[in-house]
């Protein structure tokens, strides 16, 4: 994750196995890294 101050600027870069995201058993992949986001929620402000 990339966080710069003087333009309140938030980056975050996430890798997930494709052929698992595409298909019927990413499950809940999507909404666990949205929480691993929102983590940062206290540090960095909302998303």
């Amino acid at each position: 994750m990339i966080y710069k101050d003087s333009s309140n600027l938030h980056i975050m870069m996430v890798f997930v196995n494709e052929p698992i995201f595409n298909s019927k058993n990413r499950g809940s992949l999507v909404f666990d890294i949205a929480a691993i986001a929102e983590e940062y929620t206290d540090t960095l402000g909302s998303f």
